[in-house]
């Protein structure tokens, strides 16, 4: 006998898992390295106090500049993780909407199997989680490779505290965390450019000949050595931010276009 359902795809809440998950993070980013930066945030002892107190008042404080320094990094390595993991909730949204509709008007033993795959599938990390989409689905982005060092940086900040260890290197006896991007620079009339590398300084740059400012989307990277603490300035996140947003879109366009194949869109779709 062959399952009948009666389900409902809204395009707009399944891309909102990752939309969403980006600006949590970055304004989350922001709060976090704008307090950092504060002079004024000269004390770890929480405002009314607690119940229970670790540590007794300011019985660090001479510490307290390396403590946010450490306070900055923790901040970006966690807005990685937050990223990645939201991201895996939108593509398990896109495996699991499609299961459901593949499955559908087959026999119960089919959807049975999709529901295994389903389970499978929120266990994987986002590299394996983005082949099995493309595989089963041709559901892609053509951001997909960069999400292999993506993920294992999340894992590295995740599992060993941002540590780099063995597993982390790659043949080369390192970790290379490889992400996509935009790079500014000025390009004079002889073809010569100047990379124009964020954060500009107020003062500005010196150009001496005269320029077109230009921009490009390239590959970027961060080398880390065994033993390193892994890290990555608000820019470079910003970057990842960027990326995902991007592959989000990629995704829904090539997901959006299989469901209307698969079935007759209502108005309100």
């Amino acid at each position: 006998m062959n399952r009948h359902v009666n389900h409902r795809i809204d395009f707009s809440d399944i891309v909102d898992i990752s939309r969403s998950g980006v600006r949590r993070a970055y304004v989350f980013m922001g709060l976090g390295v704008n307090a950092s930066n504060l002079d004024e945030l000269d004390s770890y002892d929480i405002e009314n106090g607690t119940q229970f107190k670790i540590l007794q008042e300011n019985q660090f404080r001479a510490a307290i500049p390396q403590f946010k320094t450490e306070f900055k990094n923790w901040i970006l390595l966690n807005t990685m993780r937050e990223l990645v993991e939201t991201f895996s909730r939108f593509l398990s949204s896109v495996y699991s909407n499609t299961s459901i509709v593949y499955s559908a008007n087959q026999p119960e033993d089919v959807w049975e199997k999709y529901k295994k795959k389903v389970q499978s599938f929120e266990m994987m990390g986002v590299e394996n989680q983005l082949k099995t989409l493309r595989k089963d689905f041709l559901i892609l982005t053509q951001k997909e490779k960069y999400f292999k060092s993506i993920n294992q940086f999340r894992n590295c900040v995740t599992h060993r505290g941002g540590h780099v260890e063995k597993r982390d290197l790659n043949k080369g006896r390192t970790f290379e965390l490889l992400w996509w991007g935009i790079e500014m620079y000025a390009e004079d009339i002889e073809g010569n450019k100047m990379n124009l590398k964020h954060p500009i300084p107020d003062e500005g740059i010196l150009i001496e000949k005269e320029s077109r400012l230009k921009y490009r989307f390239t590959e970027l990277t961060r080398i880390y050595q065994k033993g390193d603490i892994v890290s990555l300035s608000p820019n470079e996140v910003s970057e990842i931010c960027f990326l995902i947003l991007v592959a989000t879109d990629e995704i829904m366009k090539t997901f959006s276009e299989l469901i209307k194949s698969k079935i007759p869109m209502s108005k309100e779709s």
